[in-house]
């Protein structure tokens, strides 16, 4: 019999109630902050090139940020190690903070990940390299960005 098994048995009701309410609570934190990833984790640019010589007719391009599910996986991966970290201590206070070391790295995931797709997201110089040409690096894997092309004129 393992140490854990044993103390499985020994612990008292009330550190099994707080231990699922945690647990409880990692799960509800973990969604909420994805659901707020992808709600904040959304914008647009659109840029059109600079007229010259009179042409009447431009193609725009139109960017858009969206979440990643990379970062979804990457909370759903934190939430199961973090509930496989908490299993394998041998007292309930060592599984709490297993599990609430777990909750702030999901919500840093989460946070992280926005501010990180957004800031790069608007720092793109998409006016530039549409009218001297080159290239653009999108916030891979921190969010998803789709072009769009529209002829406006």
């Amino acid at each position: 019999m393992t140490d854990t098994a044993a103390s499985v048995r020994t612990a008292t009701p009330a550190a099994w109630v707080t231990l699922l309410l945690r647990v409880r609570g990692l799960m509800l934190s973990g969604a909420f902050a994805a659901i707020v990833y992808g709600m904040l984790t959304n914008a647009n640019r659109t840029a059109c090139p600079t007229p010259t010589g009179g042409l009447s007719t431009a193609q725009c391009e139109t960017y858009t940020l969206g979440p990643s599910g990379i970062v979804v996986a990457a909370m759903a991966i934190a939430l199961l190690a973090g509930l496989g970290a908490a299993t394998r201590r041998t007292d309930a206070p060592a599984a709490l903070r297993a599990l609430d070391r777990t909750g702030i790295v999901i919500i840093a995931i989460a946070l992280g990940s926005v501010v990180i797709s957004l800031v790069w997201f608007w720092l793109l110089p998409v006016q530039q390299v549409l009218d001297h040409g080159g290239s653009l690096w999108f916030p891979f894997p921190f969010g998803s960005v789709t072009s769009d092309f529209d002829t406006a004129g």
